[in-house]
């Protein structure tokens, strides 16, 4: 017979993915947030579970990082955990968690008027001024509030 001689080579990846970056994180955190973590590398998209106790969401991906965007706002001044667990493409898990609190309802309401309402705080000094210099001129044609006929010459 005939012989032959075969060498196969191949590379195991048994080094696991790692969450390279999560948002949000901290306090203060603003209702209307999308959470979002990046891998160190390709993942498994469908092997990938996202969990925030109470809230229900839909997941994007770009690239490495997937986001889930709620599908309504957080409650206020609330702490949540975020839960994560998946595969990458070799099948190495990974798995994080960690949770942050969103900010309160008037600290929210109050830093976002400039934002909603920009032409109130250019406005509102512009009427102030133009109130005050009314009054002025208003005042300074009625005089003291005597008629002329009672002055005495």
């Amino acid at each position: 017979g005939n012989e032959a001689v075969v060498s196969i080579t191949f590379r195991v990846d048994a080094t696991p993915p790692e969450v390279v970056e999560q948002y949000p994180m901290g306090n203060d955190v603003p209702v209307d947030v999308e959470i979002r973590i990046t891998f160190s590398e390709k993942m498994n998209q469908s092997t990938l579970q996202i969990a925030v106790e109470g809230v229900r969401g839909e997941r994007t991906w770009e690239n490495n990082t997937v986001i889930f965007t709620p599908y309504e706002s957080l409650e206020y001044n609330t702490k949540y955990t975020v839960y994560v667990r998946g595969c990458d493409l070799a099948g190495n898990s990974v798995e994080c968690s960690w949770s942050f609190t969103t900010t309160n309802e008037t600290e929210e309401r109050y830093s976002q008027q400039p934002e909603k309402f920009p032409w109130v705080y250019v406005a509102l000094p512009g009427l102030f001024t133009i109130l005050v210099i009314g009054l002025l001129v208003a005042r300074r044609k009625r005089g003291s509030g005597e008629s002329p006929s009672s002055i005495e010459k």
